[in-house]
């Protein structure tokens, strides 16, 4: 059966050709003929196509047109037929005139291209474009100079230069879709300021012309440095793109939505959604527009965990060259809270319509309220807009803020006009006024008075401002550049008198402070947020007990390093100048003073409320350590400090008192301990000292003391970790032939006398080691006993000689009596003048 229908289909096929035409059979067969013949020829093409020749070919075209290095390693795919077909692999292409920088380098792509469009109505008709594995670098510098014009610029203008030669149109361009996969896009826009690194896990988009609508998808993440982000995103949207090549590049978005997940903007833990019904904006000509946008937001900056907030804009145009702007319905909501306080702020702006120097809209109106642990109120209002396009002014606005902190209580106004430039975007603060007043039960009532003006805009800012603290006049300036990461901030402030004490509890005396936790750690977190560089000065700054008179203070901060460069100003009755250092990621501290003229008791005692060491000369030191709490620090302690003072005195030991009892504790023979007792202190006209500091110990070895009848050196060490002490001095008693010493210390001239200063660095003890200063005192009484028995001795034998000597009679008889007296008074007399009987 089948094979009767096999030539029953053979037997009609050939009955249609006998009836056929001839002109037209003939036609079928030559074009049958033709089709052949143009696939064999096709075939043949592509067999014999040397890819080598095609690589070299295209090496040397970019060489010559782009002035680039491009580098295709794999093989070449080509297909003639149906379509003009391409595939490429390991594809490298250098930056321009740098042939060993890349710029961009391709795994795998790959695309099909009609012929007849391109030949017949120079159209680019692309089916489809795969690629995968791309590396993409894009730069642009301060002045705009961008990595990609060359080829913007070059293949431009070769399109319409080889149209023009033709008397054609351009080129126009229809892809039919995209599929990106592994894409990898650096990005250095010094203007926009972007700095990171676009990971693309996919990328689907349709068909791309002119007119048309395309369905874009993209899975990916950002990485950037400036500003800081990382975050995974999603983006589903409609693209459309103006292609016409008469007309600016224009870009529309339509039904898009948008989800973000990770860090960034100054946030952790970030979660954001955005819908827009649409956007469209032109690239450089000014125009943009924007309409139904709603993002809601949580995430936590720091301590402040914002959940559920929101911006929504029924509205934006702009268009610079019209000079036109709309805004229609900007509202924003903020909830969140901070450990116990809750967060509720919103700003609502419902309209503003711009058209030249035709102005109409409404007032501004906004609210923010914390509760909870801290109390507070802040109400803002403004008159209606004014002004034109140039300069939209709102007039009147009004903050009224009251709440309570703790105890606290505080109240206050704030003025100005606010002046609004759309393009480029800059806001000003015209005529500020500001008034605060703040009371509670520990502090004195505190008042802020201030008035100025302010500018910001896209990438700086400044202000100018004068005021009162609680009465006390004050000038200061600022300025800073926001176009930079992280922003740079540099302010400048002068106070007549600045009294802490008008707003703030003075240190108090005492009792001390309870001793604090065993770890106190040390954040600098913060010092990596902004740049700065401050100079503040004063005539006189008071905080009782301190008092600096005609301070100055220079400080910068980069790249999360604070260095105070100097900081001057008389206090305690000398010269200070001191200069620091600390840096936020490696905890490193340093420290340089030097003080002249200081009372050094004075300073002690205002800085650490004990005064050990008292008299005024000079102090300096240069130290340097590393830790994340304050013990870490004490134990890294290292550098250098001195002191040479003058009419000064060591508190908590009477060293001549406890000399003059000698006799008692010499026949004591031991060493005598005496806790330290502040009331007592052993006077120098001089005394100086230098350290040596190493993992938070101090040694010290040439103490140099001078008193009235009393020399002192010394060395030891004092533990600033364990907040130990273990020195060992020496006293020698001088010139006591003055007079002044009294007798007790006579018999002790050129004694040297060891004292151990041991234990707690608070309340040390003192031990005098009576029993060196006996073996030193009967090594210098030998010679007075040796002496006293050669004395003795030369009597006896001027008696005997007497015997024999004319003249003489009666002398052997006293002679004899007295000659055994004289060495026992003198043995006698050493005895007595060693053990004190």
């Amino acid at each position: 059966m089948p094979a009767l229908v096999r030539r029953d289909h053979s037997w009609r096929r050939q009955r249609c050709l006998e009836h056929m035409p001839t002109w037209l059979r003939r036609s079928l067969f030559a074009l049958a003929a033709a089709a052949l013949i143009g696939a064999a020829v096709a075939a043949w093409l592509v067999a014999s196509v040397d890819t080598e020749h095609l690589k070299r070919s295209a090496v040397d075209w970019v060489d010559q047109h782009y002035e680039r290095e491009l580098a295709i390693d794999g093989p070449v795919g080509l297909s003639l037929f149906p379509r003009l077909a391409i595939s490429l692999r390991e594809v490298r292409l250098s930056e321009r005139q740098q042939p060993q920088k890349r710029f961009a380098t391709l795994d795998e792509v790959a695309l099909s291209l009609r012929l007849w469009p391109l030949l017949a109505r120079r159209e680019i008709v692309v089916d489809r474009i795969v690629a995968r594995g791309l590396r993409l670098n894009l730069r642009r510098d301060a002045q705009g100079r961008s990595n990609i014009h060359d080829l913007l610029r070059t293949a431009s203008a070769d399109g319409d230069d080889a149209a023009q030669r033709a008397g054609q149109h351009p080129m126009t361009l229809d892809i039919g879709g995209i599929e990106l996969s592994d894409l990898q896009l650096s990005v250095e826009d010094a203007p926009a300021g972007i700095a990171g690194v676009f990971e693309v896990q996919q990328l689907q988009l349709g068909r791309l012309a002119a007119g048309q609508r395309s369905a874009l998808h993209f899975e990916g993440r950002a990485r950037l440095e400036t500003p800081p982000l990382d975050a995974a995103l999603k983006i589903d949207t409609e693209l459309g793109l103006g292609l016409d090549p008469a007309q600016p590049l224009t870009v529309t978005l339509d039904g898009t939505t948008l989800h973000a997940q990770g860090r960034g903007f100054g946030m952790h833990d970030l979660d954001a959604s955005a819908e827009l019904r649409s956007i469209e904006f032109g690239h450089g000509d000014g125009r943009a527009a924007l309409a139904g946008l709603r993002l809601q937001l949580s995430g936590a900056h720091r301590a402040l965990i914002l959940k559920d907030s929101m911006l929504s804009l029924g509205r934006l145009r702009l268009d610079a060259a019209a000079r036109t702007l709309e805004i229609d319905q900007l509202a924003l909501q903020l909830l969140g809270r901070r450990d116990g306080t809750t967060l509720d702020a919103r700003l609502a702006w419902p309209a503003l319509e711009v058209r030249g120097d035709a102005l109409k809209g409404s007032a501004l109106d906004g609210k923010l309220v914390l509760g909870g642990d801290r109390q507070l109120t802040l109400k803002l209002a403004s008159g209606a807009p004014s002004g034109s396009f140039e300069r939209i002014s709102l007039p009147g606005v009004r903050v009224a803020v009251e709440g309570q902190t703790g105890p606290r209580q505080f109240a206050g106004e704030a003025t100005t006009q606010l002046v609004l430039a759309p393009r480029p975007f800059a806001a000003e603060l015209d005529g500020l006024k500001l008034q605060l007043h703040v009371k509670g039960p520990a502090l004195p009532p505190g008042t802020l008075q201030l008035d100025g003006n302010a500018r910001l805009s896209a990438d700086a800012g400044s202000g100018r401002f004068g005021g009162a603290i609680n009465d006390q006049r004050f000038e200061a300036q600022f300025k800073t550049e926001l176009d930079r990461s992280p922003p740079l901030v540099e302010a400048t402030a002068h106070f007549g008198t600045l009294d802490l004490t008008r707003f703030a509890a003075p240190v108090a005396d005492a009792p001390q402070a309870p001793a604090p936790p065993a770890e106190r750690s040390i954040d600098l977190a913060p010092l990596g947020t902004l740049d700065a560089r401050l100079d503040f000065s004063a005539d006189r700054l008071v905080y009782p007990p301190f008092r600096i008179d005609a301070i100055e203070l220079q400080a910068t901060l980069a790249d999360g390093v604070l260095e105070v460069k100097r900081l001057a100003g008389r206090a305690w009755g000398g010269r200070i100048d001191a200069s620091g250092r600390a840096e936020a990621v490696t905890h490193q501290f340093g420290l340089r003073l030097a003080a002249d003229g200081v009372d050094l008791g004075a300073l002690l005692r205002d800085t650490t409320g004990r005064a050990p060491l008292t008299g005024r000369g000079r102090v300096s030191a240069e130290l340097s350590s590393a830790g994340t709490t304050i013990e870490a620090l004490r134990a890294g302690l290292g550098g250098k400090a001195a002191f040479a003072l003058r009419d000064g005195a060591v508190h908590g030991i009477d060293l001549a008192q406890t000399l003059r009892g000698w006799r008692t504790a010499v026949a004591a023979a031991g060493t005598a301990t005496e806790a330290g007792d502040m009331s007592r202190r052993t006077e120098f006209s001089q005394l100086g000292a230098s350290f040596d500091i190493r993992d938070g110990v101090a040694r010290n070895t040439d103490l140099d003391g001078q008193g009235p009848f009393m020399r002192v050196r010394g060395e030891g060490s004092f533990d600033l970790a364990r907040q130990r002490v273990d020195y060992l001095a020496h006293a020698t008693i001088v010139n006591t032939n003055l007079g002044q010493a009294g007798p007790e210390l006579v018999m002790l001239n050129r004694v040297t006398v060891p004292v151990q200063l041991s234990g707690s660095l608070q309340r040390p003890d003192w031990s005098v080691q009576w029993a060196v200063v006996s073996a030193t005192l009967a090594v210098h009484s030998v010679p007075n006993v040796v002496g006293g028995a050669v004395g003795g001795t030369a009597a006896v034998l001027k008696g005997v000689g007497g015997l024999f000597t004319p003249g003489a009679a009666g002398a052997p008889a006293s002679a004899a009596s007295a000659a055994p007296k004289k060495p026992d008074n003198a043995v006698e007399g050493a005895l007595k003048g060693l053990f004190g009987r």
